[in-house]
This record gives structure tokens, C-alpha cells and sequence, in this order.
């Protein structure tokens, strides 16, 4: 595995450890609730009983929940596989841990480019926010291998024209804005060691710190941090996420080793060049009429039929993503 590949796993990997069963990110709210998770739930029933379902990019297990929990999960020759690039940890966030949910079979760090089945084995190959993060052509090629004559395809996928794709735009900006402009991680950093030279996070150090260079700059970089956040719609969650943490760690200093504080300001920063990293790959990732219609015409060169695409929507019209679903003909 490249450096690339392993920074891009680590940084998935460090989010789908957190407390997270779907994938949250910008504006992603109503992912398996609304319209959209009725949707998937109607498709759902329309297969048989017996099916193999495969979900691509399963982060820990949220869609492929949501066909257990439809109306064939019923079924005891159901059969549930997931399988994502990052080292997922399903049932480490899942309220249910039922017996019926360990029916899923999940394949951590495995590349969807490169699937470990046989040829025919699914017949139903699905993804949510996942597939379209891959490289097109090998994933098409690959889900339409796995797929058995009959078996039929379905992704939402993120696109260029969804409220997701615009706010997770603007959570670029402000990671960017916190990271390398505002940099109040640096600056905690800093007025913490001239603390810690001052006396050991005695009781008056922040007193005695008061108006050093260190503290006036970590006072403007958070005050600068906190304006922008209050300005944001959505609020934020990136400069949430760093006002939260880095204001925590400095009311509760006194209660740590001085070392201890000081590598968890260091994660602060680490956490947040990974959400700019998740961000960008959203981003980047995100459909648009181009890139779309390659992959419809990649499907049509694999012999897949009943080719159609459809904005999947919230209840208030916004756009989530875009609906991608084809059939393997029976004589393939």
C-alpha cells in the first residue's frame, strides 16, 4: 500500500472509529431518514428473500442496517456483506447488538477496486456516498463482475448540484481558515509552554500569562475562530469542533500532565487536517453531468440494461445526492 493509500485509509479509519454509524459529514443529515431511507427501504422489498446483498464503502454498516431492518430481513437466507477501504469497527456504535445484526459479514481495509468474491455472487451490488469516491471505471467493472445475471445496482452518490456538496465547500474554508490562518491550536501551544516555564500550571499562571504575545494571539485567533462560526450557516462544525476541544483542554490543563495537554493539542490539529482531508475528498469526489454520464456509459459498456439516473431529495426539495440504478441482463 502507497503513503497516498495509507494516509487516505487513516484518515476514514479515524472517523468511522468515532461514534458514528452513517457518514455525517457537511449537511448530510436525513441520509437513511427522510424520503431517502423510505426509498431504500421500498427497493429493498422488491428483492427476493434469499438475495445477496453487497454494500460498497460501508463505513460501519449503516445502509446495509437498513436492508436487515426492511421487510426481507426477515428472511433467514438473507445474506448481508459490507466492505469498505477504511479499518471500519461496526460494532463498536451500534445501539442494537442483536443477534439478527451479526448476520452481516464486513470486510475492513479492502479495496472496492478490487473485491475479494466470486464472479455472480450478489444480486444486489449498493452503496451511499461511497462508491463514486473510488475510481469509476475499475468499481463499475468490478460490481458488475460480482453481480449475478438478474442482479441489479444501486448508488447514491454525492453530486455538484446537493446541499451536502455546498456546505461541504464552505467546511473547506473554514478548515482552512482554522488551520492555516487563525491556527489556534498553534497559538494554545504556545502560550501553554510559557505556562509550563512560568510554574507548572500553578493556579495564577494564566494570571501571570495575562498579556504575553502568547496568550493575546491565542485570545484573537479563538476569538476570530468564534466569529466566523457564528457567522456560518449550518453552524459550522469543523470550528465547532475546534473551539470545543481547544477551550476544554485549557480549562482543565491543571488536571493533566503539562505533556499530556500538549499532545492533545497536537490531535486537535491532527484531527482537523483530517476533516479537511474527508472534506476535500467529498468534494472532489462529487458528481457532476460529466462525470455522471461516464459512468452510465461504463455501466452500458459492461452490458448493464435499464441504465437511469434521479435526484434523491429531502422533504424540503433539497438535493442529496444523485440515484444511480441499472440491471445485469439475465443472458450475461
Amino acid at each position: 500500500m502507497s503513503s497516498t493509500e495509507t494516509t487516505s485509509t487513516e484518515k476514514w479509519s479515524r472517523y468511522w472509529a468515532g461514534d458514528r454509524v452513517a457518514a455525517c459529514m457537511a449537511d448530510a443529515s436525513g441520509s437513511y431518514g427522510d424520503q431517502l431511507g423510505q426509498q431504500w427501504r421500498d427497493w429493498f422489498a422488491q428483492l427476493a428473500a434469499d438475495s445477496r446483498i453487497l454494500d460498497l464503502a460501508t463505513g460501519n454498516g449503516a445502509l446495509i442496517h437498513l436492508a436487515l431492518d426492511s421487510t426481507i430481513g426477515s428472511s433467514d437466507q438473507l445474506q448481508l456483506f459490507g466492505v469498505d477501504y477504511a479499518d471500519i469497527q461496526p460494532w463498536a456504535h451500534l445501539d442494537d447488538h442483536s443477534v439478527d445484526h451479526r448476520r452481516i459479514q464486513f470486510y475492513g481495509r479492502t479495496n472496492i477496486e478490487q473485491l475479494p468474491f466470486a464472479a455472480s455472487m450478489f444480486n444486489a451490488v449498493i452503496s451511499q456516498y461511497g462508491a463514486e469516491y473510488a475510481a469509476h471505471e475499475k468499481t463499475i467493472d468490478e460490481a458488475v463482475r460480482v453481480l449475478a445475471p438478474g442482479g441489479r445496482l444501486r448508488w447514491v452518490c454525492h453530486h455538484q448540484h446537493s446541499s451536502i456538496y455546498a456546505n461541504t465547500c464552505k467546511e473547506i474554508e473554514h478548515a482552512e481558515f482554522a488551520l492555516h490562518e487563525a491556527r489556534p491550536h498553534e497559538h494554545l501551544r504556545q502560550l501553554l509552554q510559557r505556562q509550563i516555564s512560568a510554574g507548572q500550571f500553578i493556579a495564577d499562571a494564566h494570571q501571570r500569562t495575562a498579556n504575553t504575545p502568547e496568550r493575546l494571539a491565542m485570545t484573537a485567533a479563538l476569538q476570530a475562530c468564534m466569529n466566523r462560526l457564528r457567522a456560518s450557516q449550518p453552524a459550522s462544525e469543523c470550528l465547532d469542533m475546534v473551539l470545543q476541544n481547544l477551550a476544554y483542554l485549557y480549562q482543565h490543563r491543571e488536571q493533566h500532565a503539562p505533556t499530556l495537554v500538549l499532545e492533545k493539542v497536537a490531535e486537535v490539529k491532527v484531527e482537523l487536517q483530517a476533516f479537511l482531508g474527508r472534506m476535500q475528498a467529498l468534494a472532489d469526489a462529487a458528481l457532476d453531468a460529466a462525470g455522471l454520464l461516464r459512468i452510465q456509459q461504463r455501466l452500458a459498456q459492461q452490458g448493464m440494461v435499464q441504465i437511469k439516473d434521479s435526484f434523491a431529495r429531502k422533504s424540503n426539495g433539497a438535493i442529496l445526492g444523485v440515484v444511480i440504478t441499472a440491471t445485469k441482463p439475465l443472458n450475461n
